[in-house]
């Protein structure tokens, strides 16, 4: 509630007094940095000291003091600062902390000596780091995480070593076999086989050298390109389709493909200087196979028909004679006669 309440107030001090605003306002942006990192949360009591500070200082500015208001700003910047320090601490070092005495308490400058001093080493460089370069975030960030992995390690050591130390042989061969079978199933599962028997050291680097075999191949693969990506398709041309506009070229159609309509017979048309079709131009299907017949009939008969012609025209000769007897004019001669029908 009283966080509430001084958020409240340096809002009505935003929105009413202009001279506090213009009075304080590096100490103002130094309070929105630290509510921005959650002090307000992390580290209550010395926010509501700045807070008070803070309050106290508007008040003599309200009251026409803003010299002394502006001295008095001087120590509150410095006491923003702070708690922006205290807040990034607690933030990324607590849990460090917490496992650094969690060690302590398990005896690990004891039974973990040498990985317990350098767990607190690493926190107090961590510490130091902060306070000196607390405006770098990222390296903040990365300090608190070094902490925390030594801090853990510590624990974890110490811990496992006090249960060596307790070991009798049988604990000691059963420990012993427990490892072994670890390192057993990474190997089974990264090679299909288990792992030969030897010494916990080199069956660890077996396992090391496995898992960067693996790495190289990854990386080997990540670098070659794909077939899709090796390959290279030419560049595509535009397809131009080009016509011929010959009229002396001759379409042929192709033999064996069938349209999807029966195509229409062509019909005879008259010429310009005709009144009717001559016979040659009404051929049908009908006509056109009995001419064929007819070009397939003996030569006998062709003869016979070259006879009764011949009678016709002797027949013909005879009428014509008595004609012109009749009328007192001469019969021509049978050779005239033939010469007539010959030139006819």
């Amino acid at each position: 509630m009283a966080a509430i309440a001084a958020s409240q107030y340096i809002e009505n001090a935003y929105s009413n007094k202009k001279k506090v605003e213009a009075t304080l306002k590096n100490s103002l942006k130094g309070i929105e940095v630290v509510r921005s990192l959650n002090a307000q949360t992390v580290a209550p009591e010395q926010y509501m000291d700045v807070i008070d500070s803070l309050s106290d200082i508007i008040e003599d500015i309200e009251q026409g003091n803003v010299v002394e208001a502006r001295d008095q700003e001087i120590d509150l910047l410095v006491d923003i600062a702070d708690l922006e320090i205290n807040t990034l601490k607690i933030t990324h070092l607590n849990e460090a902390i917490s496992f650094i005495d969690r060690a302590s308490e398990i005896d690990a400058d004891e039974f973990a000596e040498l990985t317990f001093d350098k767990a607190e080493s690493t926190l107090d460089a961590s510490t130091k780091f902060i306070e000196k370069n607390y405006r770098n975030r990222e390296g903040v960030k990365a300090a608190g995480i070094d902490a925390l992995i030594a801090a853990k390690k510590a624990y974890y050591v110490a811990l496992e070593a006090q249960e060596l130390v307790k070991m009798d042989a049988e604990s000691a061969e059963k420990h012993t076999l427990e490892v072994m079978s670890l390192f057993n199933k990474m190997h089974l599962a990264a090679k299909g086989e288990d792992i030969t028997p030897n010494k916990l050291f080199n069956q660890s680097e077996l396992i090391i050298s496995i898992i960067e075999d693996y790495k190289n191949k990854i990386k080997t693969l990540s670098n070659t390109p794909s077939k899709s990506q090796a390959f290279s398709a030419p560049p595509s041309t535009e397809l131009k389709i080009e016509t011929i506009n010959d009229a002396s070229v001759q379409v042929v159609p192709l033999s064996g493909l069938e349209s999807d309509q029966e195509t229409k017979e062509e019909e005879p048309t008259l010429q310009s200087d005709e009144g009717s079709f001559d016979s040659s131009e009404i051929v049908t299907e009908d006509t056109s196979s009995q001419v064929a017949e007819e070009a397939e009939e003996p030569v006998s008969e062709v003869v016979e028909a070259e006879n009764d012609s011949k009678n016709d025209t002797e027949a013909n000769s005879d009428e014509v004679a008595e004609e012109s007897a009749e009328q007192g004019t001469t019969a021509p001669s049978d050779s005239e006669t033939t010469t007539t029908l010959e030139s006819e």
